[in-house]
């Protein structure tokens, strides 16, 4: 067996041209691709430095994608195989098509199957696949097999890497545990790793240029209209609700409280634009827990939506809604309750059961009822959530993945975890693909699916999920943030059942004492349940 040294590896890749693209150490694997411009037959490299062993991912025009394996390989050779990859002799190497022949779709029998189940089959187009019958509980059945699968259908196209080393994995974890297996394994995981880095670096890009975009618009209103014109008004709140998507609260804040005060000033306290952002500066305080700022707000902006708008005016509903979810994070159930069920019989009247709005509220209802351990009557509703915006929105919408996270947990809480996993499953996969990795919301789906691994003692699984979690929440929300606490909290339980006492003690007195310092352990109960977390 040759073992060769990292950085020895790194200069040879430099000197061919290719970049590094992911690293494990644990695995004792460096993998590097050539530049996006480079059109060569070689997509990616895998050098097991403890071993020696070399996989080589190459584009083949007649076999597809295929993983060419090289053990024993020394730098000299390590050379020659970075600058010409198809200098894989037989000696020594072993090869794999990963992508094979497609067959046509079983359903249309016209199209290719580009949709592989984690049966291990691939009988789908991607067209007949979103016909495919789910359940809300996110099962599908194998249209070969009959086999019902917990986790989602991945779609792949010929030119989708990430869901093409997706599919790889699956089929590779149905087969019999081999140290080559675990090898194409570890492979197919780097590339899902890259992948996933790629599209965080773009969505990053794309946010710093929605930003600045906005930015430049608002700059331009300041200069030639003045700081208090209602166009410059309403340029203030579009950046600042942009920062708020963006989870960027702490820089939204002080645009959300410039534009309110110029409403005041310039149409006054009731003016319905002016009672609009009375309500959006409250919401962001929610969000930010300031509970005790945000209250006066959206009372405020009820009693003036209420005075000058009417009790079924969709502004009045929506101050309405966001004051109930105030009185649920304060814990305050019972005066939160009769708020959402005036929302939702209002919005059901004005706007329909499938209205956007509509489903947010009926989805609220179901977390707060759930929070009152009724869950007879919450699960109707989080399912009628979950198929309205499936229907309406999509699966991938941020607001269709809350509502499955939520359903998920409410599965959770009723002690069945196999209808649970894999709906948090695909909310952590959404949110990742749509929020990126340290968005709050998916900060969250982490933690949720790492709790529900700890409570079924895998505590392998639940591991790295956990520590991603709080090392996010830390980053993002910061160490005192309800959610941050709330992820401690899980991963001191998780360092207990391992039997580290040691480690698990100083992470359980801070989430205590943290949790001692923001509230009273009973409404904590209560905030956190009503917030969706199990």
């Amino acid at each position: 067996m040759t073992q060769l040294r990292p950085d020895d590896v790194r200069r040879v890749a430099e000197a061919a041209g290719l970049h590094e693209i992911y690293c494990n150490q644990t695995s004792c694997v460096i993998s590097f691709a050539p530049d996006e411009d480079d059109f060569s037959a070689l997509s990616r490299i895998n050098v097991y430095y403890s071993t020696g062993t070399v996989a080589t991912s190459l584009e083949d025009p007649r076999q597809g994608k295929t993983l060419l394996f090289r053990r024993d390989v020394d730098i000299p050779l390590l050379r020659e195989l970075m600058r010409e990859p198809r200098l894989h002799t037989s000696k020594g190497d072993h090869q794999r098509n990963v992508r094979p022949r497609r067959e046509p779709c079983v359903v249309c029998l016209d199209k290719q199957s580009h949709v592989t189940l984690v049966c291990g089959h691939t009988a789908l187009c991607n067209g007949c696949a979103d016909q495919l019958p789910r359940g809300f509980d996110g099962l599908v059945t194998c249209p070969l097999c009959r086999a019902r699968s917990g986790l989602s259908i991945i779609k792949g196209s010929p030119g989708n890497e990430e869901a093409e080393a997706l599919a790889q994995v699956a089929v590779l974890r149905a087969q019999a545990a081999t140290a080559e297996i675990a090898e194409q394994i570890e492979a197919a995981e780097g590339v899902i790793v890259a992948c996933r880095k790629r599209r965080e670096d773009e969505m990053r890009r794309e946010a710093e240029q929605q930003r600045e975009r906005r930015a430049d618009e608002l700059a331009g209103y300041r200069a030639t209209l003045g700081d208090t014109h209602p166009d410059t008004l309403k340029s203030i709140i579009s950046l600042g609700a942009l920062l708020q998507a963006q989870g960027d609260l702490a820089a939204a804040e002080p645009l959300l409280r410039e534009a309110l005060a110029g409403r005041r000033a310039t149409l006054g306290d009731t003016h319905p634009d002016t009672l609009e952002s009375i309500n959006d500066l409250g919401v962001l305080l929610l969000d930010q827990d300031d509970l005790a700022a945000a209250e006066p707000l959206l009372r405020e902006a009820v009693a003036g939506c209420r005075a000058t708008l009417g009790n079924t005016h969709q502004d009045t509903l929506t101050s309405i809604n966001d004051l109930g979810a105030l009185l649920r994070a304060q814990g305050d159930l019972a005066a939160a309750e009769p708020l959402l069920r005036e929302v939702v019989a209002g919005r059901r009247a004005t706007l329909g059961g499938t209205h956007p709005d509509t489903l947010k509220t009926i989805n609220d209802l179901g977390v707060l009822l759930q929070a009152q351990d009724d869950m007879a009557a919450a699960e109707p509703l989080l399912r009628e959530a979950v198929a309205g915006y499936c229907e309406t929105l999509g699966e991938t919408h941020p607001d269709t993945l809350t509502s499955i996270n939520n359903l998920g947990v409410l599965l959770q809480a009723q002690d069945d975890p196999a209808a649970a996993e894999p709906l948090l499953r695909d909310a952590l996969a959404g949110r990742r693909a749509t929020l990126g990795d340290t968005h709050p919301d998916t900060l969250e789906s982490i933690n949720n699916l790492g709790v529900l691994l700890l409570d079924q003692d895998d505590l392998a699984a639940a591991e790295p999920l956990l520590r991603e979690a709080v090392a996010g929440c830390r980053a993002t929300l910061g160490d005192t943030h309800p959610h941050t606490l709330k992820s401690i909290m899980s991963l001191g339980a998780l360092l207990r059942a391992q039997g580290d006492l040691a480690a698990a003690e100083p992470l359980l007195r801070e989430a205590l004492a943290g949790y001692r310092e923001i509230t009273d352990l009973d409404s904590m109960d209560a905030a956190e349940s009503a917030d969706g977390q199990p």
